[in-house]
């Protein structure tokens, strides 16, 4: 009997080291979070569609986040005044215009700090175009500031000051400041003041004009549509360069896309394409979407050789 219980138990011992080697180890990651940080792309001073991605989000910690005007739904929204919560349909006002330190951001809200209280803020599609990040705005201003403008248009507009300014084409323009402004009940956007040699005036951006979409317009061409019908539109020096040395000078200031043209030339004339896709035969396509009418340009040798439209 004994012989048999010593014999159990020296069959235990020897199974241990096996069991051991089996046995499943499990490591909790249950309270890990990953914080994904991009550093915020300054070329762009408004929220834009990116600010739905939460690792751009974070890469504001520390930048500064100005509104223009009230966020369109306050149940996004918490004020606290020495640590007090606040109404803030009745406290907001005070923040317009201020300078609010992004301090953090949990759960894709931004926790502000803003003339010595806390805000919370979680950002809404609606309030896009009424806030504005400085840092951004500097650099916008800094790019473009002193720069000087040749224009594409013969045109006469009214200006924001509610002046007539008759403008030539060729006429040269300089941007003497950039600000923000109301350009009606509605609607907020930048004031662009340009010189000439008789006087200035400032005509009108809206915020959703693409060329703020997108950061400002790296190919050095603006447009601006005043009064809903007429266009200013402006190049810089190296534009106005090719253009007059262009084959297709008259084409380009007719606001014209010929065959022949180089994508450089269309890109001038009609600026960037919705979108572009590959074709057998061709270099690329350049697709134009406006008023219902799509064109499609055929490009090859780095030169236009067909367009259609449809």
């Amino acid at each position: 009997m004994i012989h048999k219980v010593l014999t159990y138990i020296w069959c235990a011992l020897s199974i241990l080291p096996i069991l051991s080697q089996a046995q499943i180890q499990v490591q909790d990651y249950s309270r890990v979070e990953e914080v994904r940080i991009e550093k915020y792309d300054s070329s762009y001073f408004q929220p834009n569609y990116k600010f739905d991605n939460l690792p751009v989000m974070n890469g504001l910690v520390g930048h500064t986040l100005i509104f223009l005007k009230e966020p369109m739904f306050n149940m996004g929204f918490e004020i606290f005044q020495k640590g007090i919560k606040q109404d803030s349909y009745n406290a907001f006002e005070k923040y317009l215009f201020q300078n609010c330190k992004i301090e953090k951001v949990v759960n894709g809200q931004f926790y502000l700090s803003c003339l010595g209280d806390s805000l919370m803020y979680k950002p809404s599609f609606t309030d896009q175009r009424s806030i504005v990040i400085l840092e951004g705005f500097e650099k916008f201003k800094s790019r473009h500031i002193n720069k000087q403008f040749f224009s594409l248009s013969t045109v006469k507009i009214t200006s924001l000051e509610n002046n007539e300014i008759q403008v030539v084409t060729g006429q040269a323009l300089k941007i003497e400041s950039i600000e923000i402004a109301k350009l009606d009940k509605y609607s907020l956007g930048l004031g662009f003041q340009f010189s000439n040699q008789n006087q200035n005036f400032t005509v009108g951006m809206p915020f959703g004009d693409s060329y703020l979409e997108y950061g400002g317009d790296p190919k050095g061409k603006i447009d601006f549509r005043v009064g809903y019908i007429n266009m200013l539109e402006v190049v810089d020096e190296s534009l106005n360069a090719v253009i007059n040395k262009s084959l297709f000078k008259k084409n380009i200031l007719k606001g014209e896309v010929v065959v022949g043209m180089t994508e450089k030339e269309i890109r001038i004339v009609w600026g960037m394409p919705t979108r572009d896709k590959m074709s057998a035969g061709f270099d690329k396509i350049m697709i134009y979407e406006a008023g219902g009418t799509t064109y499609y340009l055929y490009m090859k040798g780095k030169k236009l050789v067909k367009l259609s439209q449809l």
